[in-house]
């Protein structure tokens, strides 16, 4: 009987142990993300130019601006299709510094971010991802450039170094 005591006492404290001492796997979404916002979007739309192109005020000097996961374009609105169409809208303002005309493609999707402005990837963890777009001089492929764009978050779209708005 003491046995029978003992021997149960003992695959009672194993199996606390076991499952209060065993955590489940790490999600995917456990990952310290950057987030480059807490806030919902205000921005209903951006000045433009015409209806594919928006309209650019600024330049930046900062030669990372747009060129890195860490400092991206921001062209995110609150109407979450409009965001995507800005992507485009943005690239389509540029030319290079010496007005000659740019091509651009869509590269891939990237650098999964936390964002109360998604309503589609990740809509459910609030979590967003960068395009990379590669941009280069028309005709000239092999001097491409790569632009990181975030259209879910707003921000003030500037003018990467190199380049020059078409406005």
């Amino acid at each position: 009987m003491n046995y029978l005591l003992k021997s149960r006492t003992t695959s009672i404290l194993f199996l606390w142990i076991f499952i209060f001492a065993c955590k489940p796997p790490p999600s995917k979404f456990d990952r310290n993300y950057p987030e480059y916002t807490n806030e919902k979007n205000t921005v209903d739309s951006y000045e433009m130019v015409n209806d594919s192109t928006i309209y650019l005020r600024t330049t930046t000097n900062d030669k990372s601006y747009g060129r890195s996961e860490k400092n991206p374009i921001f062209v995110g609105v609150t109407n979450h299709h409009e965001g995507g169409k800005n992507r485009m809208r943005f690239l389509n303002a540029l030319e290079m510094e010496d007005g000659t005309p740019i091509k651009y493609e869509r590269v891939k999707s990237c650098c999964p971010f936390k964002t109360l402005n998604s309503k589609t990837i990740g809509a459910d963890q609030k979590f967003g991802l960068l395009d990379v777009w590669i941009v280069y001089p028309k005709g000239k492929k092999e001097e491409a450039d790569t632009l990181y764009i975030n259209a879910y978050d707003e921000g003030q779209p500037m003018v990467p170094k190199g380049y020059r708005a078409k406005n």
